[in-house]
């Protein structure tokens, strides 16, 4: 009798543990291109040019862009043309100069340089000098609106979703 009981209930909590392993699994697994998820775990994103993207962990009122190789800054407007991508922020703390400046961020992704810039005329001069005439900048929020509810990223982008919602 002990060892009927015993084995129903071993049954049970192994079916238990086997369709929650299932769930768990479906609902954790993202899809595979880096372009076509706005969400991992508890944080939303918008995919920049692989590896890069802007992370919220709110959904949207404060943003940063992840640089998978050193750090996060605000990240208060973005914007990607070709392998370059721009990440204004309006208070970037940068240590050699003691405090929180304006500043463009210029990430090349073929050529793995960043540069600050804390005045936009110099930014701009750089991107003229680059080749590029300008980079139109977005809101975070507005990008992620458009990329969580329609899979689309700026159309100017390089990169867009391989799935539509």
């Amino acid at each position: 009798m002990v060892n009927k009981k015993i084995s129903k209930w071993a049954i049970s909590v192994l079916l238990i543990f086997t369709l929650e392993n299932c769930f768990w699994e479906k609902s954790n697994t993202k899809p595979e291109s880096f372009y076509d998820y706005s969400q991992t775990w508890d944080l939303w994103r918008i995919p920049l040019i692989r590896p890069f993207q802007v992370i919220s962990a709110d959904k949207g009122d404060f943003w940063a862009f992840d640089n998978t190789e050193k750090n996060q800054i605000s990240a208060d407007s973005i914007g990607v043309q070709d392998s370059t991508i721009v990440v204004f922020s309006q208070s970037l703390y940068i240590p050699k100069e003691g405090g929180q400046f304006k500043a463009w961020t210029i990430i090349d992704k073929k050529t793995g340089r960043e540069r600050i810039f804390l005045s936009y005329n110099d930014y701009k001069k750089f991107l003229v000098k680059s080749g590029i005439k300008s980079i139109v900048l977005y809101k975070p929020s507005d990008v992620f609106k458009e990329f969580d509810e329609k899979a689309v990223l700026p159309s100017t982008w390089p990169e867009q979703p391989k799935v539509k919602r």
